[in-house]
């Protein structure tokens, strides 16, 4: 996948870290080990750029690709420290949906490496006021089949029962994609 981005017009890749991380994310549905892959060269570019957004974009995008696949969790070990250090810090989120999945893809990490630390409940907690918020259908579901999982896992059913009513009436939306409601349904 990396061979494939360096091997596009010169011009193609000197738009740089975002196009190879645009990659890296659209393979995430369907090819989680490559998506991993692609994302950690950009999250690299971007590292040696100083581009914090672009960081946090690839991180997220891992984590995401470990949740769907759910493959051995060990690979997000590394990357458990990148997630806190990068929320850690006032980040520029261009969105709703930004901040969505940063901490969706938080709370999937931490409850996979960490689940001990109360950085999980306190990254939950805001995951669960975002659902809450504006963010787009397509966005929240996702989400908010991570905080499900979580919810699950500590047994916090009253929790669950509100994130369930609360996206359940989302699942109408054609936006919404079958991969998304799979996870939700699944």
């Amino acid at each position: 996948a990396v061979r494939w981005c360096w091997g596009l017009p010169s011009g193609r890749r000197a738009q740089g870290p975002w196009l190879t991380c645009g990659v890296g994310t659209r393979f995430i549905s369907f090819a989680q080990a490559a998506a991993r892959r692609v994302l950690e060269f950009a999250y690299h570019e971007f590292k040696a750029n100083g581009d914090l957004l672009g960081q946090a974009s690839s991180v997220w995008g891992i984590a995401e690709s470990v949740h769907l696949e759910w493959s051995d969790s060990r690979s997000m070990d590394k990357w458990v420290d990148v997630i806190e250090e990068l929320l850690n810090q006032p980040l520029p989120f261009p969105s709703a949906e930004g901040e969505l999945r940063a901490n969706a893809s938080a709370v999937t990490a931490f409850r996979r490496r960490r689940a001990e630390s109360p950085l999980l409940v306190s990254y939950a907690r805001r995951l669960h006021l975002l659902l809450e918020g504006e963010a787009h259908p397509s966005a929240k579901v996702p989400a908010a089949s991570m905080l499900l999982n979580y919810y699950g896992f500590c047994a916090d059913f009253v929790s669950g029962r509100r994130l369930v009513a609360l996206i359940q009436p989302l699942l109408r939306y054609p936006e919404v994609s079958p991969l998304s409601r799979a996870l939700w349904l699944g």
